[in-house]
């Protein structure tokens, strides 16, 4: 390439965030103007990101006061980049709602148990719930320790079995080492959930819930069977799933016989309920996935309201741990931990673009080795219109044709004046048209007082495509008749 292509093009590619603008580029007393914005030179615009940015005032007030004051091209994406890295604004920036993650079915009743602590009237109980069956147990604690509690389940484990996972909170009865013992002695998993995250032990908060409406009843023993004796979202009583059979209950009923319920069917329906909850949270809440985060990257945790490191990805979905300015450990869900996104989103996008090249390549591999190779004739072959490169701040590059000319929008999108009203613009073609029409048919209406009616018909038929017609005539004439 020779020297005077190579700097029109390098001049070309310095102006082309420049071309789209045009339209609202001016000079006034000495200053380049967009609209009634100042142009901002390139060795001045650090010194106004930082007097943007100087109160934290967040992105939305940053492009408010920019839009009034201020421009350069990509100053939108700038303003984003610098509000999304700074800890400071991350510190006023509530975090998204994440998707909701909903449990799988487990294979077989009591798998899979949800365990948590209640309070009520002054006493204490341990309420299991099965993921399976949805089947409460209430069990009375007279003492809050990790004694009763371990006398408790091993009650209901010679009742109903040891089930393989108890899911719950992080409370002390729970984990501590008599229980770790109990673990190993039972043979059965105790997995927690993030802490100050009620969200993720949902089933067992629902099933406390439940509890409180049976302990308030006059009758909670009547209450319990009732409920255990009701038919859930997946068609079947929690009885029904965890006996095969109708428990008899103050409802009289004929159905007791055994009842086999197919795993495949409670499937089934578990899914839709599944598929239909994830919707409707989704969409009341707007979530939005938040980046995973890695060991180093420097968070600020919401309660504590501290800032700190992360150490450690748990194997949970979306906890970490995190180490504290004074160097305590903590672990927290990804909702708690707010942190800059700039980084993660520019790795993420490099990783999103490094796969799609990946696939295309693959895709093209796959074409070549069908088909058989077309002669070349020394030409680079151009980028088609649709790939286009897409900057940080959304602005593409401009299109090219095959044969290598620049396409640029049409002037009358960025001109002023007459031209950018386009209802004047219609109404001058409606009426210029009519106008026409009516000259064209005034001997053939003057003819004879019978043809007002065929006229009128049609008129009605046809003006439109006159219409369109003279439009498209005058199209470029339009403000030589203003």
């Amino acid at each position: 390439m020779s020297y005077k292509k190579r700097v029109a093009k390098e001049s070309s590619e310095e102006m082309s965030p420049y071309l789209r603008h045009q339209g609202l580029l001016n000079e006034y007393k000495g200053l380049i103007l967009h609209g009634r914005r100042i142009w901002i030179t390139t060795f001045e615009r650090e010194e106004m990101l930082k007097k943007l940015h100087d109160l934290h005032l967040g992105q939305t007030k940053m492009q408010a006061l920019a839009s009034t004051s201020i421009w350069w091209p990509n100053l939108g994406a700038e303003i984003w980049k610098i509000s999304e890295s700074c800890i400071k604004c991350a510190e006023k920036r509530p975090n998204w709602r994440e998707p909701l993650i909903t449990s799988e079915l487990p294979q077989r009743p009591r798998q899979k148990v949800g365990a948590d602590l209640l309070k009520h009237h002054g006493n204490w109980y341990i309420v299991l719930i099965d993921y399976y069956s949805k089947y409460i147990e209430i069990s009375h604690l007279p003492r809050l320790n990790s004694m009763t509690v371990i006398q408790r389940l091993e009650v209901i484990f010679a009742r109903f079995g040891i089930p393989e996972i108890i899911f719950t909170d992080n409370g002390g009865q729970l984990t501590s080492k008599e229980m770790k013992q109990l673990e190993k002695v039972y043979d059965f998993k105790i997995i927690t959930r993030s802490p100050a995250y009620l969200q993720a032990n949902g089933l067992a908060e629902a099933a406390v819930k439940i509890t409180k409406g049976i302990l308030d009843a006059p009758s909670p023993c009547r209450a319990l069977m009732l409920y255990r004796a009701t038919p859930t979202s997946l068609g079947a009583s929690p009885a029904q799933l965890l006996f095969n059979r109708q428990i008899r209950s103050t409802v009289p009923t004929i159905d007791l016989e055994n009842q086999i319920h197919k795993w495949e069917d409670i499937k089934e329906r578990h899914e839709v309920r599944r598929g239909q909850m994830e919707r409707q949270f989704n969409k009341a809440h707007g979530v939005r996935p938040l980046s995973e985060l890695k060991e180093g990257t420097e968070v600020l945790v919401e309660d504590p309201r501290q800032k700190g490191v992360v150490i450690q990805k748990r194997p949970e979905p979306r906890s970490y741990i995190v180490r504290l300015e004074n160097g305590r450990p903590i672990r927290r869900n990804r909702k708690s931990l707010r942190c800059p996104q700039w980084e993660t989103f520019v790795e993420e996008l490099e990783e999103q673009t490094e796969a799609k090249r990946e696939e295309g390549n693959e895709s093209t591999q796959k074409t070549t080795e069908k088909t058989p190779p077309k002669p070349t004739s020394g030409k680079t072959p151009s980028k088609s219109p649709k790939q286009i490169i897409y900057t940080a701040g959304l602005i593409p590059v401009p299109y090219f044709t095959r044969a290598g000319r620049e396409v640029f929008p049409p002037d009358r999108f960025e001109a002023e004046g007459p031209l950018r009203d386009r209802s004047s613009y219609s109404e001058f073609i409606r009426r210029l048209s009519l106008s026409i029409y009516s000259m064209f048919f005034y001997k053939f209406l003057s003819s004879s007082p019978s043809n007002i009616t065929k006229f009128s018909h049609y008129t009605c038929n046809h003006v439109h495509i006159i219409e369109y017609f003279i439009g498209y005539v005058c199209r470029y004439t339009y403000s030589s008749f203003i």
